[in-house]
């Protein structure tokens, strides 16, 4: 079954395309009818559909506004506009919001069954591709561009690029000589058992957002998790890098019913620094535990803060740093545990308390703050001194886990600083600017220099509503405050709130406060 929505203003012409739609045999069905822009999309928010049949001259807001915004949010979503004006600038507009037709009242229905197959084939096309999987099978019997996988994989280690190095990767058709550069990692928001054949699945993946990056790249699996070098002649636009890959994302959640997440890094300039960029990318990617799954994140996001560069050589210890900032507290446990069983080997018998301070060590890399974790533990020498008092190795490693535990809170802790911080510069630069009647999403962005998806994230974390409702509940207990004031002309309240048209606010007024702006008044004399 596939969900459609109608918005027509004509209660005639609404019932007649209804009934058109039921006549045409496709697999649509028509969920919902409305008679305004602005009903239809404060509902499919909540409740998404496959496509929108809709008038472009409504009420409050128009078709072309209504796509606009439905393009914002849920860019997965076709639609088809109906109108009695043939005008040459409508078409465009909606060739350049990717509509998939463009038809004229009083509509026939060949004309309307055309443009409805039309939709439906389009849209079972892109279910198609994601059901492709099986076809892949013949991956497995080909050989695997190994030496390209493994390069890459160093490089990621790497500090800066050794003239030797870019020489084999220029012999084997890796190019890095852009001045721009962004790292991404992309994670399964679940835990890969959960997939059945996971190596052929990020196989579909890495092949389907290969074919349709847009930016020239490199793209590679590395420990279960699709690592991307975007690169660029030009400066990236955050916003369009974000909008890019929450569509893919929002794709491959629908259509494997598979919730993936990204992390960025800062976007780069030569000489590289690969293994800062990787490793910003996944501090990016820790947001998701959170802010959620589905989602794109970006370094920029994060307020800058010290953090602590790892310098032993040891691979061990460097997988328990890794684990310890970016993995579950279960697979900590289970790892260290390994390095309990291992120490106490008589091999290790003579050098046992230097491999206990390895540990330790490692441990103490993982902190984002170590003045926090001073304040519970003391100094440094304190903390050595606790542990190499410490006569048994069963207490010793129940030690380790207490203090993973202390300093994954105080990650986190910081992470959630920064977050409030970065929601209290949105939240007041909005409340500053509310009364303009054209503020976006997007000028928000651009003024307090955060991606919109992530403000989106912010105020959906918070107050469990869109960027639109927030704006809404401002306008909207304003106008309460001022409408107290007898003086002022309901048409003066609407313009100092931010609406240009009184008949909007009216409407909208109406739908927050559950009656109109002159019976809110009148209620407020009688108190």
């Amino acid at each position: 079954m596939l969900k459609a929505i109608l918005v027509e203003d004509e209660h005639d012409v609404r019932e007649r395309l209804a009934h058109m739609l039921e006549q045409i045999d496709t697999e649509f069905v028509l969920t919902h009818r409305y008679e305004n822009g602005l009903d239809a999309y404060y509902d499919l928010i909540n409740d998404p559909p496959d496509l929108i049949i809709t008038d472009i001259r409504m009420p409050y807001i128009d078709g072309i506004k209504l796509a606009q915004l439905v393009k914002e949010v849920e860019p997965l979503i076709k639609i088809i506009f109906i109108t009695g004006y043939d005008e040459l600038d409508y078409a465009k507009q909606a060739i350049e919001l990717d509509v998939i037709g463009y038809i004229t009242k009083p509509t026939s229905l060949s004309e309307f069954e055309r443009v409805i197959k039309k939709a439906e084939r389009r849209i079972k096309e892109e279910y198609h591709l994601f059901h492709t999987l099986t076809e892949l099978n013949q991956f497995k019997l080909q050989h695997l561009p190994m030496i390209r996988e493994n390069s890459l994989k160093t490089l990621m280690g790497m500090n800066s690029l050794t003239l030797s190095f870019q020489k084999k990767l220029n012999e084997i058709g890796i190019k890095l000589d852009y001045p721009y550069l962004l790292i991404g990692v992309l994670d399964l928001d679940t835990s890969s058992k959960d997939i059945e054949d996971l190596p052929l699945f990020l196989l579909a993946v890495k092949q389907y957002l290969s074919e349709h990056c847009a930016y020239p790249h490199e793209l590679f699996i590395y420990d279960d998790r699709l690592v991307i070098l975007l690169m660029g002649e030009k400066p990236f636009n955050v916003n369009e890098v974000e909008q890019a890959f929450q569509l893919e994302l929002k794709r491959v959640q629908r259509f494997y019913n598979v919730s993936l997440s990204a992390g960025f890094s800062e976007i780069a300039r030569p000489p590289y620094h690969f293994k800062r960029l990787f490793e910003h990318a996944h501090k990016a990617l820790e947001m998701r535990q959170f802010m959620g799954g589905n989602t794109i994140y970006f370094f920029d996001n994060l307020a800058s803060h010290a953090t602590s560069e790892g310098t032993i050589d040891e691979s061990e210890l460097k997988q328990l740093i890794y684990l310890i900032k970016y993995k579950s507290f279960e697979e900590v446990e289970t790892y260290l545990k390994e390095l309990k069983d291992t120490v106490v080997l008589p091999s290790y018998f003579a050098s046992y308390y230097l491999h206990i301070s390895g540990i330790l060590n490692a441990i103490l890399q993982s902190c984002e703050d170590m003045a926090k974790l001073y304040d519970i533990y003391g100094n440094g020498k304190s903390i050595y001194d606790k542990f190499m008092n410490i006569k048994t190795n069963e207490e010793i490693f129940d030690q380790f886990l207490m203090l993973i535990r202390d300093i994954r809170e105080i990650n986190e802790n910081i992470i959630d600083n920064t977050i409030d911080l970065n929601l209290k510069l949105i939240e007041d630069y909005i409340r500053a600017h509310f009364t303009n009647s054209s503020l976006t999403l997007s000028d928000v962005a651009e003024h307090v220099n955060l991606s919109a998806g992530y403000i989106s994230l912010l105020l959906k974390k918070k107050y469990n509503m869109t960027f639109v409702k927030y704006l809404t509940k401002l306008r909207m207990e304003k106008a309460a405050e001022l409408l107290s004031n007898p003086q002022l002309k309901i048409v003066d309240v609407a313009h100092q709130v931010g609406y240009t048209d009184p008949y909007y606010f009216s409407h909208s007024f109406k739908k927050y406060y559950n009656q109109s702006p002159r019976e809110f008044r009148s209620h407020e004399k009688e108190k």
